[in-house]
């Protein structure tokens, strides 16, 4: 069984009486026909300071109080009680070994001192002079516990431990700590229903529903609100994504035995049940109906259990839902606290780990006297201070806290103009693996992110140490040469930036001069206002940057978040960018890694949707690294994937993702990453947020994490785990394991071939059959030679392989991706009223455009309206059309091979650049450049030509054309200003 553990190792919970029911810390059971009721909870009961467990006394005289309770106690049934009564008549007290048949009971009398009237467990249906019921009254004796009296019915006595002598008796002298008794929950059969529990938010539908018995505290909980209650009954919805996964969790030191519920369809808003869903327990699936079913799901031991519910937007009503919960008897997992932030304290936020080239590991965190990132709180002056601790035993001891950057405030900055040493937030870290060097990155000044402009940012201070992280410079602001490179952007300047927390990857491979090349990831917010990622790469040990696959193509196109990159097998670099539900991916391919020259493959959602990295509720920073590993089932060298999220439901559970790399297949595109994780290991079982992680010198995980520890955000965890813990021993770190292997499996590079060469067609973007057959070629070669080398000849050819491009002075269709199954296309309203949709009509040429080049980029014409498209407005606003070429906007199409173009305005008026089919499928609005598939267009080729149109014959291929201003073609220019088909603007005189 897979050790279900928790880090931390102040149990407060396990001790925390609920207030459910009544005054008493427990829920009452009942006995009928000698058995106790399905949904009856077992309690452990400790008694004083030394917690020591009350339980059954078997053949003894007395009860012994000699085992303290603590998270590592085994606990049998002789330690479990659970209550029948009320507070008017008594409790009666059982034990789960005894059953109904025996009850905890005391002599009617209390002799003397009370040390030697011992409480012992007595036949029911024979007391022999004892009393078997029990008066339960709260104590305030043990500070910060939630303690109670145990006394006899009607009297004035409670239990002791008498001296402590270790025998649970009385003390007629009064009440203290020694008899005060702690109750905690060890297993029950919780019910989930509107009467046991409350939906999270005040709307109906909800993403979670939580007990009311908060000891421990069980939660149902999915990714969106898809959840309501229906009478008594949570009905649960397949939602908008059409697959929702439903997940159960319970604290730490708890798991789920099992879980059981009937269910059936809820109907949909006329009333109609004849409808069928995908409800899928564990190896067991139910096709749903308007017939009640049932479920029972048995033998699990897992602290999160899952089901899915999938198909058309309805939903199922469940009843009679029951959770089987247990307490954990396993041994806490070992943790040690960074930096500890406790109620009152000044916040600790944000980690960063990285191990130096001496082995030692380095810890670093940003000190937030506000609490609050950058810019966000005047509180404390805005000081934010990066401190550390350094460990030269693999995490076993660590060093002192010491500051690495300490804050001069916002008043400094003010009056000195020296923004830069104003605070200090959000640390990322990467140690030379060939020197002592180490670097530090980081936010700086007091301009908040979203509040930055072109002109007034945040900085990104850089710091080395030279010694292993021991020492530090003083802060440097490189952003200004960064902010540079983005001002060459064909759609204007980017507002501001800030670097991704956490690790700075540094290449095994990729060596450019004395050091190994660096990766790290940045999210940018354009000129537009919209959130977008890249990943910057440095071949000088962070000197200088420069941006991995240009400054006008990002990775992460739309719903940019905190990024990170990291360094794949095959040489490529992945991005991992946070996002609501999982993760977001994309990869960058070299064509020449020396002169980092290569294009980025299309964005890929991981989440629950396709058993992914699935975050439930929550979008949060978390680490991404890949390790080589030998799966222990049959030996095979590979390499490991991992990715740290909060499990959730919101930011708690925070764990890790983990995901074999057996050959090339499994990382060949966005897509295969995304998809079909293998598992995961939960490391927080509480609040718990952002994480990183670093490979120690001994080949294990060095994690760290934030965590609600002490109930504030956030105490900085540091964790040690070996691959074999985090996998439950499916595999083992191997640090033999040959690259070189992987650019021998070229079944799937044949796989990436066939499936490009499926793009030959006719559309913008297509393939041409000349383009197909120089990829196939290439990977002929490929196979021939299968290496590294070979691999970056190949993804070169792929990247210049011929395409469709647009013909200036040919006509086209633009059809929607989309809407009505792809059948709409974009026309000129009547009288040049504007743009709709419409199905085709081969006669109808006011669905034809043209495309006019020009310097600034194509100009889209109508020859039937003589109009032209103007730049794209506000979101869901009317895109205008034009008879004058000078309100005419330029737009860039950004093609793909499979025939899809986003026609995306270079002067939008504001952050909606794209045009888009709105779900009216007539308006034609402004919209996201990357957004939906109602974004993207099939720009079919006609063979009508407009009246300036040309063919040019083969011998002429490279022939200029001249157009004027108005976008018509002359034939013999004189004077003047023209644009050429090379859109080229040239000046004849």
């Amino acid at each position: 069984m897979k050790r279900i553990t928790r880090l931390q190792t102040v149990l407060l919970s396990l001790f925390l009486a609920a207030a459910a029911w009544a005054d008493v810390p427990f829920k009452v059971t009942t006995i009928t026909d000698g058995k106790f009721a399905i949904d009856t909870y077992w309690y452990t009961m400790s008694i004083g300071n030394g917690k020591y467990l009350i339980s059954d006394n078997g053949t003894a005289d007395h009860i012994a109080l000699n085992r303290p309770l603590s998270p590592a106690t085994f606990l049998e049934d002789s330690d479990l009680w659970c209550f029948v009564g009320n507070e008017t008549t008594g409790y009666r007290i059982y034990n789960k070994k005894t059953g109904t048949a025996k009850v905890l009971a005391a002599p009617a009398t209390v002799s003397g001192n009370g040390s030697t009237t011992y409480v012992v467990m007595k036949n029911a249906a024979a007391l022999g002079g004892y009393k078997d019921t029990w008066d339960i009254t709260p104590s305030t004796d043990l500070p910060g516990m939630s303690g109670y009296y145990l006394l006899p019915h009607g009297t004035a006595n409670a239990v002791n431990n008498f001296g402590g002598n270790g025998k649970l008796a009385f003390w007629t002298g009064g009440k203290d700590q020694g008899s005060t008794v702690v109750f905690g929950i060890t297993e029950g059969n919780y019910q989930i229903a509107a009467s046991t529990g409350a939906l999270a938010g005040s709307g109906t539908f909800s993403n979670m529903w939580t007990s009311a018995q908060d000891n421990p505290r069980l939660t149902l909980d999915c990714e969106a609100n898809n959840m309501k209650f229906d009478g008594d009954n949570v009905a649960c919805f397949t939602g908008t994504s059409q697959n929702t996964a439903y997940r159960l969790s319970v604290p730490a030191g708890y798991y789920i035995k099992g879980y059981s519920f009937d269910f059936v369809n809820t109907g949909d808003n006329s009333g109609n049940k004849n409808y069928e869903l995908t409800l899928t327990c564990g190896n067991q699936t139910f096709k749903t109906s308007g017939t009640k079913q049932s479920v029972n799901v048995e033998g699990l031991d897992k602290a999160t259990v899952s089901f899915t519910l999938s198909g058309s937007n309805q939903g199922i009503s469940l009843s009679n839902f029951y959770v089987d919960v247990c307490r954990s008897n396993e041994e806490p997992e070992p943790q040690f606290e960074i930096f500890t932030t406790k109620p009152g304290d000044v916040v600790n936020r944000i980690p960063a780990i990285a191990k130096a080239h001496n082995g030692d590991l380095i810890a670093v965190a940003d000190y937030r006297y506000s609490g609050a990132d950058i810019g966000m709180s005047s509180g404390a002056d805005g000081k934010l201070d990066l401190r550390f601790r350094t460990s030269s035993d693999n995490g076993v001891t660590w060093s002192g806290i010491r500051t690495l950057a300490a804050a001069k405030g916002y008043a400094y900055g003010n009056a000195t103009g020296d923004s830069l040493n104003a605070a200090f937030g959000d640390p990322c870290i990467v140690a030379d693996r060939e020197s002592g060097r180490v670097l530090v990155l980081s936010c700086s000044g007091m301009v908040s992110f979203p509040n930055g402009t072109r002109t007034n940012h945040q900085g990104i201070a850089r710091f080395y140490s030279e010694d292993n992280g021991q020492t530090w410079s003083a802060a440097t602001d490189i952003s200004d040469p960064i902010y540079t490179m983005f001002d060459k952007r064909k759609d204007g300047s980017i507002r501001c930036m800030f670097i991704g927390s956490g690790k700075i990857s540094q290449s095994s491979t990729v060596k450019v001069g004395d050091y190994y090349r660096l990766y790290c990831a940045a999210l940018v917010k354009l000129g537009n206002g919209a959130n977008v990622n890249f990943v910057f790469y440095s071949d000088d040990f962070g000197g200088t940057w420069d941006v991995l696959g240009g400054v006008d193509v990002s990775p992460i196109p739309s719903g940019g978040d905190e990024p990170k990159a990291d360094e794949l097998p095959d040489g490529s670099v992945i991005i991992s960018s946070r996002t609501m539900g999982g993760r977001l991916f994309n990869i960058f391919s070299f064509t020449n890694t020396e002169k980092a020259e290569g294009s980025w493959g299309t964005m890929a959602f991981s989440g629950a949707s396709n058993n992914g990295t699935t975050a439930l509720s929550n979008s949060c920073n978390g680490e991404i690294m890949i390790v080589p590993v030998t799966r222990n089932a049959d030996n095979r060298k590979m390499y490991l994937m991992l990715q740290s999220v909060p499990l959730g439901a919101g930011r708690s559970n925070v764990g890790i993702y983990y995901k074999e790399l057996e050959s090339l297949s499994d990382f060949i595109s966005p897509d295969s990453i995304a998809k079909d994780w293998d598992g995961s290991h939960q490391a927080s079982f509480m609040g718990s947020a952002y994480s990183t992680m670093t490979l120690q010198k001994d080949n294990t995980v060095g994690f760290l994490y934030e965590e609600s520890t002490y109930g504030r955000d956030y105490t900085i965890v540091y964790k040690n785990y070996s691959i074999e813990y985090i996998t439950d021993t499916a595999y083992s770190y191997n640090a033999e394991v040959d690259r070189n292997t992987i650019f021998e499996e070229t079944s799937a590079i044949q796989t990436k071939v066939d499936e490009l060469c499926k793009c030959t067609g006719t559309n913008v973007g297509n393939l041409t059959e000349n383009g197909a057959a120089g990829i196939r070629a290439a990977f002929e070669r490929y196979k021939a030679n299968p290496c590294q080398t070979a691999y970056e000849t190949l993804n070169a050819a792929i990247a210049a392989a011929e395409s469709v491009e647009i013909e200036a002075g040919r006509n086209y269709r633009l059809r929607n991706s989309e809407r009505q199954s792809g059948k709409l296309y974009i026309k000129v309203k009547p009288g040049a009223a504007g743009l709709t949709a419409a199905t085709r009509n081969p006669v109808d040429k006011d669905q034809l455009f043209h495309f006019i080049p020009t310097e600034e980029g194509w100009k889209i014409f109508s020859d039937k309206q003589q109009v032209y498209i103007c730049r794209t407005g506000v979101v869901e606003s009317p895109i205008p059309v034009s008879k004058n070429i000078a309100q005419a906007a330029p737009y860039e199409v950004r093609s793909t091979r499979d025939g899809l173009s986003a026609l995306v305005c270079l002067n939008p008026e504001s952050g909606y650049p794209a045009i888009h089919l709105s779900g009216d499928n007539t308006r034609l609005v402004p919209w996201n450049a990357a957004g939906s598939p109602a974004s993207l267009w099939y720009i079919e080729p006609t063979d009508i030509l407009t009246d300036i149109a040309y063919v040019r014959p083969a011998e002429q291929e490279d022939a200029t054309i001249y157009y004027n201003l108005d976008g018509r073609r002359v034939e013999n220019p004189d004077k003047g200003v023209f644009v050429t088909n090379k859109r080229r603007k040239v000046i004849l005189k």
